[in-house]
């Protein structure tokens, strides 16, 4: 089991990773030669609501740890 310091990093992880592809998807989206425009947009979509949940998981848990700090 992965405990709640690994949680938050491998959400950190994952943020950088889509934060990094939903950049990607917009280059392509405004770049490309107009082919698979639906499939970029789609993409961007559904990629900007993971990055949003983990965004939101990882203020929620930053918040947490400045209200009630852990005891040596």
């Amino acid at each position: 089991m992965i405990g709640p310091h690994g949680r938050v990093v491998f959400s950190v992880v994952q943020t950088v990773l889509l934060a990094a592809a939903v950049t990607f998807c917009a280059v392509m989206l405004i770049g490309g030669d107009g082919g698979p425009g639906n499939v970029f947009v789609i993409a961007i979509i559904f990629l900007s609501l993971s990055l949003a949940g983990h965004a939101t998981f990882l203020f929620l848990s930053y918040r947490s740890a400045r209200r009630h700090p852990r005891s040596p």
